[in-house]
């Protein structure tokens, strides 16, 4: 008898500001000097108010879409803490939960960790 396995992820949540500024967007507007890296890092949020981002939660399947058409918008001053953290779908994953792992799967020695 074959054992089920898990070969691909098709979804994830990984809450990593300290690589947002590696992103595209980021990236382009830090180049043409129309903001800076410490204006990017203030504007991140923690990870509570990204488990509590209701937007996220029903991502997760914490949440019927529905509910999403019954609160206000902006979402985030509605947000609230799921019951548990432990998601339907998954669990959102912090930063250092995120570098930990792909350090795991980095053969070729390309991510290096230190410490600040």
């Amino acid at each position: 008898m074959n054992n089920p396995c898990i070969s691909a992820v098709k979804y994830s949540m990984a809450h990593v500001p300290g690589l947002v500024r590696y992103g595209y967007k980021p990236s382009l507007d830090i180049g043409n000097m129309r903001y800076e890296v410490a204006d990017l890092a203030s504007a991140t949020r923690d990870f509570q108010d990204v488990i509590s981002y209701l937007p996220n939660q029903v991502f997760m399947g914490a949440l019927d879409p529905q509910e999403l058409r019954e609160n206000p918008r902006p979402w985030y001053k509605t947000s609230t803490l799921p019951k548990d953290q432990r998601l339907p779908i998954g669990t959102i994953v912090k930063e250092d939960e995120f570098l930990l792992a792909m350090k795991s799967c980095d053969v070729s020695d390309l991510l290096w960790l230190e410490s600040k």
